[in-house]
């Protein structure tokens, strides 16, 4: 007789701390001039962590990559180091920028839904 498999569904948080967040900073800035000039720049700087090493420590068969991914050679070790359960990105930084000027009002540009396009200035 063929016994049945039952799935528990439960919370990783019964386990242990499951922890995901990220080390940085962002820093902006925004210049308005009178003359119509805009300006907006910034850049980031940090990392993502991801940390299950709590939950891992009490359901170790997190660390068995086969039960998770079907697709590994089955004749390699399908066992993760006991390290893998945290994981920190590198440090990545990013930059960013928009400029923008405002035409004078003395410039006058129209579009139609028809797919004309007039531009007159005096």
């Amino acid at each position: 007789m063929p016994t049945t498999v039952r799935d528990l569904y439960t919370f990783a948080s019964d386990y242990g701390d499951y922890k995901v967040y990220w080390h940085g900073v962002d820093f902006t800035v925004n210049a308005r001039m009178k003359n119509g000039f805009v300006f907006e720049g910034g850049t980031s700087t940090g990392r993502g962590i991801t940390d299950y090493c709590a939950v891992a420590a009490q359901v170790p068969e997190l660390l068995q990559t086969a039960l998770i991914n079907s697709s590994l050679n089955p004749n390699t070790n399908p066992w993760q180091p006991t390290t893998a359960c945290r994981i920190e990105e590198k440090w990545l930084t990013q930059f960013r920028g928009l400029a923008s000027y405002t035409i004078p009002s003395s410039v006058c540009a129209t579009a139609s839904d028809g797919g004309g396009f007039d531009f007159d200035w005096d």
